[in-house]
């Protein structure tokens, strides 16, 4: 089991939520392409990207576009539910936009981006979660998130730290040491998420929480 820390369960949701776009999906860089209906996930996780959430940092009453914002669910009952659709993806899908369009500056073309990427809390506070884990390793930091994950396949093996989890508690820290999946196997794999989230800048802000995953291999622990 491998707990990951909210800062580093945003870090992946930022890279899932990336490939949730509808132009990455039509540009053929995105592992769900085809997938709009699957199981992709445990039904513990529910993932929303929600434009109008008063705390949303990137909250906005209207994308790049001038499309009215709103909260769309993506992973709902284990299922993707949707993906991410400007104007522009929209009519090449025939399909509306979800008012996802972002802008960098005014004098840069809108492009398709999650605003708040929201992680329904769950019940456990992150004791809790360690206790449910038993034995495994609680990560708070990756490093080569973005080099070590192939968009196509999923596939990942970036550097992580952390602390190793011993009978049901936080035991000795560990470093350099090596995670390796894929996502949707991870996604497949939320056990349980946290109670207790936190906004985290990061494709735009995602509030997190800590997420417990049943199974992932580790090495050089």
């Amino acid at each position: 089991p491998v707990l990951l820390d909210a800062f580093v369960a945003a870090s992946f949701i930022g890279f899932i939520g990336a490939m949730l776009s509808a132009d990455a999906v039509q540009r053929g860089r995105s592992l769900f392409a085809d997938r709009e209906g699957d199981e992709i996930a445990t039904t513990a996780l529910r993932l929303s990207d929600d434009g109008v959430d008063p705390e949303g940092p990137s909250s906005a009453p209207f994308d790049g576009e001038g499309s009215p914002t709103r909260r769309t669910p993506l992973i709902d009952g284990g299922r993707l539910a949707t993906f991410l659709f400007d104007a522009r993806t929209a009519r090449k899908a025939g399909r509306k936009t979800t008012g996802s369009a972002i802008r960098g500056s005014y004098r840069s073309p809108p492009a398709v981006g999650a605003r708040n990427l929201v992680i329904e809390p769950g019940e456990s506070d992150l004791d809790g979660l360690v206790r449910e884990a038993g034995e495994g390793l609680y990560v708070t930091e990756v490093t080569g998130l973005h080099s070590g994950v192939n968009p196509v396949s999923g596939t990942f093996s970036v550097g992580a730290t952390g602390r190793l989890i011993a009978d049901g508690a936080l035991a000795d820290p560990v470093r350099e040491i090596t995670i390796a999946s894929d996502l949707v196997a991870m996604l497949r794999s939320v056990r349980a998420v946290g109670s207790e989230a936190r906004w985290v800048p990061f494709g735009g802000s995602v509030k997190a929480v800590p997420m417990l995953i049943a199974e992932m291999a580790v090495s050089g622990a």
